[in-house]
């Protein structure tokens, strides 16, 4: 949704949410949530200029993020001499992630009936887009 429609994402329930992730699943706190909202304003960023681009393009750039995001704790991990897993694990979970965008987007296009915004479409606070 970030992506897609970037005024239903609120920063702030994002970054409560990832430090949440990072407290439940035992992560360095702070880190893949730093990592990841940097990945997520990043995106909101270029919201407009991927706009009128094709789904694999939207795919590659989410794509390439996560990687970035899972490349980057891992190396800080490293760098600091944390204990941290093995990167055949961060490849896999970059991998199921990678492979489950599709279906995430499927699921707010068709389920939540969020689609991309169009040109000259306003947005959710009046703005146009």
């Amino acid at each position: 949704m970030g992506l897609r429609r970037p005024e239903y994402t609120p920063i702030m329930l994002c970054a409560a949410l990832l430090l949440l992730c990072d407290l439940l699943l035992g992560r360095a706190p702070g880190l893949y949530s730093a990592l990841a909202l940097m990945a997520l304003l990043n995106l909101r960023s270029r919201a407009n200029q991927l706009r009128g681009m094709p789904f694999g393009v939207e795919w590659i750039t989410v794509s390439a993020a996560l990687g970035f995001v899972l490349l980057g704790q891992w190396l800080i991990l490293g760098l600091t001499l944390v204990d941290q897993p093995s990167i055949s694990l961060v490849l896999i979970q970059l991998v199921a992630s990678v492979a489950l965008y599709p279906l995430t987007a499927l699921t707010t296009r068709y389920v939540f009936g969020l689609r991309p915004i169009g040109l000259g479409e306003v947005n959710a606070l009046g703005q146009r887009q």
